[in-house]
């Protein structure tokens, strides 16, 4: 067995492993802190929802939280700039933007949403190891994404289109 075949199945067997554990933690629907019966929620869109705690703030536009394990959250529709670049500038901004979102969410519980296109496998929900999706504030009616729009640490899209 050669070692790219051994690591490619060790990366299955780590998603398969964040799958189970968001499938889990997401058994019970959660609202104000509250299980509410399946039966008294109206169709949810496709995905996975859960509540998290932000664990560690990596960049402008990606977090670690704390479910059962640690995962990895890309946040979508958020472009910050990189920290890790040559360009000093825009290393600059993306610290700013890492320090912004520290101070916004860092150990702070959270309710994360993973999105899923029916029909589509689970795992196109990830990239480079991190899960896809939206988060927002516990309690919270505006996601992470959009608070770093508004207050200038990121763009929407990948070309601040």
């Amino acid at each position: 067995m050669n070692s790219d075949y051994t690591q490619r199945a060790m990366t299955r067997l780590s998603r398969l492993a964040l799958i189970a554990a968001i499938a889990l933690c997401s058994a019970y629907f959660v609202n104000a802190g509250e299980a509410i019966a399946p039966s008294a929620v109206v169709a949810p869109p496709y995905g996975l929802t859960f509540p998290a705690e932000v664990v560690r703030v990596v960049d402008g536009d990606t977090i670690d939280v704390r479910v059962s394990r640690v995962v990895r959250i890309r946040l979508l529709d958020c472009w910050s700039p990189e920290t890790r670049t040559r360009d000093l500038a825009e290393k600059a901004k993306g610290l700013a933007a890492k320090r912004f979102l520290e101070d916004l969410a860092d150990n702070r519980q959270v309710k994360v949403f993973v999105p899923v296109e029916p029909g589509k496998k689970v795992g196109n929900s990830f990239s480079f190891g991190r899960a896809l999706g939206h988060v927002w504030l516990d309690g919270g009616e505006v996601t992470l994404s959009e608070t770093m729009v508004r207050k200038g640490h990121a763009t929407k899209t990948k070309n601040g289109r």
